[in-house]
């Protein structure tokens, strides 16, 4: 069952002193809602030709004033109170109704709110929602830096390959050089051989019987002509 707090615009000699206290948290919006009843002497006062407006300071010293818009007959009302209200931590010891009629302006006893603070969720969350979110952090940081590792691994690889190929590049063509070399030597040492074959072969047979070679190289007999 709703609570009903019953204000009187007929005040006594305690007048100033609040007549209820209320709590909200600081940030909340919107989330103080009470039912009042308004009472002049102890009688209900229509409201419903009445201007009913919400009058109070903040604890910042900030005014607010909003006018109650729901109100009947019977002097009841429910009335959710602007977030400014509890928009600054501390006591707001200025608060009432104030209510204007045809031919009467009146206002209730003063409410007491007390706005306490809330939790710092500038650099937090709560929940189990923290591990689950810290988890999935740490792991996209491991995996992030575990391909960092696999990227660096691969390019040593790739200029390890690198280096290895142009090192066996150079090694063959240095072979190949030298086989080339080779040869060339080869070719040189065999014609030599050759020529020098012709040679000794072309005198072995100028001092055997009288056998030459002629230019052509065809083999001739020396015949000496008598005198």
């Amino acid at each position: 069952m709703r609570e009903i707090i019953v204000l009187d615009l007929q005040k006594t000699s305690t007048q100033f002193i609040p007549v209820v206290f209320l709590r909200a948290r600081r940030g909340d919006s919107r989330s103080l809602e009470r039912t009042f009843q308004l009472l002049d002497g102890g009688e209900p006062v229509n409201l419903a030709a009445c201007t009913v407006s919400f009058m109070a300071e903040n604890a910042g010293g900030r005014p607010i004033i909003e006018d109650v818009t729901v109100k009947d007959q019977s002097g009841q009302f429910t009335y959710r109170f602007p977030d400014a209200v509890a928009a600054v931590r501390g006591s707001i010891t200025m608060a009432y109704f104030r209510v204007v009629g045809q031919d009467f302006t009146g206002s209730t006893n003063s409410l007491r709110i007390e706005v306490l603070d809330n939790v710092d969720l500038t650099d937090a969350v709560t929940g189990a929602y923290v591990p689950m979110l810290d988890r999935i952090i740490e792991q996209s940081q491991e995996m992030a830096a575990n391909a960092d590792e696999i990227t660096r691994q691969a390019t040593a690889a790739i200029n390890s390959c690198t280096a290895i190929t142009e090192k066996a590049t150079a090694q063959e063509q240095a072979r190949v050089e030298e086989e080339a070399r080779r040869v060339v030597a080869e070719a040189d040492r065999a014609s030599n051989y050759s020529q020098k074959m012709a040679e000794w072969e072309k005198a072995v047979l100028g001092l055997t019987n009288g056998i030459t070679v002629n230019d052509k190289g065809q083999l001739c007999v020396a015949v000496r002509k008598k005198a």
